[in-house]
């Protein structure tokens, strides 16, 4: 794709023009927000509340180890359970992946009002673990919160959002997610001080506070905006559509997008909708396919996770004082909330395609700095102070690319037939990636120490390659110009291919 083409496609022109002036209601932004700090908030303070309750945690499980066998807890067998237990969230997530493209059926505020009501059983859980005497329920509890963050947060929200949202605002609304995952973290690592609630008496109220935002959405979902897109596809019924569209819109100009609809609906009547395993082995979906789960890949395998979860052994490691870590976390954290704040103003102007490629080199030089000073930290005191700074880079870099476009992405380069498919194959990843980072990170830790990053960093630098060469611009275009614009990139596997093809050609005998 050539550059003057770029940025032709990142600039509104004619075709947009009457979609750029419709303007944000504010119904549909607070069901937009309701949706997505219900589903980001749990994600974000799950991971967080862990992390700084680590340590009477552990206390309670060494105590609960003693009580049932009568002898202590070895430090390995202290670290086999303790990353279980961490674990059991994402993989709560992956057995929820496989029920995105089943629940895509029921109407969206029901399903998410239905999800939300088991992570207030899971809190129940987690707060019963101290008085139970049995690690047993946080195990089930955080199974069942990583089930419901995925299917309602990393799953329907998205497929919700981009239906509510005006098409030139999807991308600051998207960012909306990461923003509610941050300020669970930060709000998680604040009530996780020893003085507040992460200490060896309150740390179950800690773990229970995870079902708050659940509980506003159970209040208010009946009052949430439904989803045009699904109301015209289920009903075909254009008058209702047509009201509904307009008064999310705050315009009586919804002729164009109503006319997106239509043809929309065409091409959806035309085909069937697709399975995973159909949008895995169609031709003509190979290259949003290829790129979208790369990135999505992407976004959890660089390690923000790692980060986020082991960031108490990362200062560590570093070499900053005990005392200090708990306010260095929530520093952190902080940076990360303000930094999805301001990617998701950068998402109203620039193209999500630049802010990933932005977000992952952002990423790799810090994860590199990251490096330098883990193995040289006890040659200066000051060198752990770069660390810190390092770590909060890191969390910038994420916030702007991958934490605020990976999953909108996704939602915007499929059609309608395979859009829920695609984001049940999303989801799988996602959490599968997860799963997979924060159950080997301590053991490469211990195995390779502060070189660990050194992974991470030269993964980051291939994905903002992947999205460079993969990734077309999404922004100001329909669900149709964007499938187009898939089918104009020249990726250098097909070209590799049609050059194999070509050679084949010429040496066929005459």
């Amino acid at each position: 794709m050539e550059p003057l083409e770029e940025m032709a496609e990142i600039l509104p022109n004619a075709s947009t023009s009457s979609i750029t002036k419709q303007k944000l209601s504010w119904w549909a932004f607070w069901s937009v927000f309701l949706t997505y700090f219900a589903g980001g908030f749990q994600y974000g303070y799950s991971l967080g509340s862990m992390n700084a309750a680590a340590v009477p945690i552990q206390t309670a499980l060494q105590d609960y180890h003693m009580m049932r066998h009568n002898q202590t807890m070895t430090e390995n067998e202290l670290q086999v359970t303790w990353v279980s237990i961490l674990a059991c969230f994402p993989v709560g997530g992956i057995i929820g992946s496989f029920f995105v493209n089943q629940l895509r059926k029921f109407e969206y505020r029901k399903t998410l009002a239905i999800l939300h009501s088991a992570t207030v059983l899971a809190s129940i859980l987690l707060a019963l673990t101290y008085a139970g005497r049995a690690f047993e329920l946080l195990i089930v509890g955080r199974l069942i919160i990583g089930f419901v963050t995925a299917t309602a947060g990393t799953g329907i929200a998205p497929l919700y959002m981009v239906e509510v949202s005006p098409r030139h605002l999807r991308g600051i609304l998207g960012a909306l997610f990461s923003i509610s995952i941050s300020l669970g973290n930060f709000m998680a690592n604040i009530f996780g001080l020893q003085q507040l609630l992460g200490n060896s008496s309150l740390w179950p109220v800690l773990l229970f506070l995870t079902c708050v935002p659940s509980i506003l959405l159970l209040m208010f979902w009946y009052f949430m905006a439904p989803g045009p897109r699904s109301l015209y596809f289920a009903k075909q019924n254009q008058a209702a559509t047509e009201a509904l569209l307009k008064k999310l819109r705050k315009t009586d100009d919804v002729s164009e997008e109503l006319q997106d609809l239509r043809d929309e609906y065409a091409k959806r009547d035309a085909e069937e909708r697709v399975t995973i395993k159909q949008i895995l082995t169609s031709s003509n979906l190979r290259k949003q396919v290829w790129g979208t789960s790369l990135v999505t890949v992407g976004h959890m395998i660089t390690g923000i996770n790692a980060v986020q979860v082991y960031m108490g052994q990362l200062f560590v490691l570093s070499g900053v004082e005990a005392s200090l870590i708990p306010y260095f976390a929530i520093a952190a954290t902080f940076v990360l909330a303000a930094a999805n704040c301001i990617g998701a103003k950068l998402a109203v102007k620039i193209a999500s395609r630049y802010l990933l490629i932005f977000g992952y080199l952002t990423e790799a030089i810090s994860l590199v700095l990251l490096t330098i000073t883990a193995t040289t930290q006890h040659l200066a005191t000051w060198i752990s102070y770069i660390s810190i700074v390092s770590a909060v880079c890191f969390n910038f870099g994420f916030a702007i690319g991958p934490g605020a476009n990976t999953l909108t992405l996704v939602s915007e380069s499929f059609p309608q037939s395979a859009r829920s498919a695609a984001q049940s194959l999303a989801c799988f990843l996602f959490w599968f990636c997860f799963t997979l980072v924060i159950v080997v990170w301590p053991y490469l830790q211990d195995a390779i120490g502060g070189y660990s990053y050194l992974v991470f960093a030269t993964l980051a630098f291939m994905f903002a390659a992947h999205v460079y060469v993969a990734i077309p611009v999404t922004k100001h275009r329909t669900f149709l110009e964007i499938e187009e614009s898939y089918k104009r990139l020249k990726l250098p596997c097909h070209r590799l291919r049609r050059r194999h093809r070509a050679s084949q050609l010429t040496n066929i005998p005459v």
